[in-house]
């Protein structure tokens, strides 16, 4: 998912501030110009003007925003050398025309594309702050896919079983207290629908009462009967929830074997 800021300017969210940006370019007086335009509470600018400097400094910034040329240090070598160090580092390449724009897609290979953007040379003020909104929307990708990193190693943690269906119906992601509690190894659980690990009187209970009640936007909690793989049953209150993209979030709250 990609997280655009709004053309008024950035949110002032804990996921967009403040951002380090490092912006690499032999002009001393584009630099200076940049820096002041884009320097303030949310963006702390820095410059350097030859690529061994920017390099000595990566570990210190969210996004750098480098000139593009081929022939040039600052081209293949620069980004092939910046996914070795960092895969994930949010990249603003400034070219000479939109049809440069393609140059940086034929030589990312490696990392994320989403992570790499391209800009015509920004000159005027405009332009250069256009060029601001487009670093925090890298920026904020990385982060939120860092948050999303961090919360299901979270979830995986907990001691309550939880899985997360895909719209299609099929498990994306189930926790280890999850696979333990229908006997399943993890990496099995995954692409199973999962009306499977119900009994069919649980799965009429489900087609009839929690879905209806979750595409109304509510959560619904019920008894059910799940299977193990090994053919025995338990039952558990399961409580199921629906996010934007269609996702269910199933959550087994207790643990009760059946006879």
């Amino acid at each position: 998912m990609i997280v655009t800021c709004p053309e008024i300017g950035p949110p002032k969210s804990a996921v967009c501030s403040p951002i380090n940006v490092l912006v690499l370019a032999v002009d001393r007086a584009y630099l200076e110009r940049v820096e002041t335009i884009l320097d303030d509470e949310l963006l702390e600018v820095d410059t350097a003007g030859s690529t061994s400097d920017a390099f000595g400094r990566l570990g210190e910034v969210d996004c750098l925003v480098s000139e593009f040329d081929r022939t040039e240090p600052g081209g293949t070598s620069l980004l092939e050398a910046l996914r070795h160090r960092d895969p994930d580092l949010p990249i603003v390449f400034l070219v000479d025309d939109h049809e440069r724009a393609t140059d940086v897609t034929d030589v990312d290979r490696h990392g994320h594309p989403s992570l790499v953007d391209t800009v015509v040379r920004p000159e005027s003020v405009p332009q250069i702050e256009r060029l601001g909104r487009r670093i925090h929307q890298l920026v904020q990708l990385r982060r939120f896919a860092a948050l999303s990193k961090r919360s299901l190693e979270g979830i995986e943690l907990l001691e309550t079983p939880i899985a997360i269906v895909d719209p299609d119906g099929d498990l994306a992601f189930a926790n280890r207290s999850f696979a333990v509690q229908f006997g399943h190894d993890r990496a099995e659980l995954l692409g199973t629908r999962w009306r499977t690990l119900f009994t069919d009187e649980t799965v009429e209970r489900f087609d009839s009462s929690a879905v209806p009640t979750v595409e109304d936007g509510w959560r619904w909690t019920g008894e059910c009967t799940g299977e193990r793989s090994d053919g025995t049953t338990f039952t558990a209150p399961t409580t199921i929830s629906k996010v934007d993209d269609g996702s269910l979030i199933l959550s087994l709250l207790e643990r009760e074997d059946a006879e």
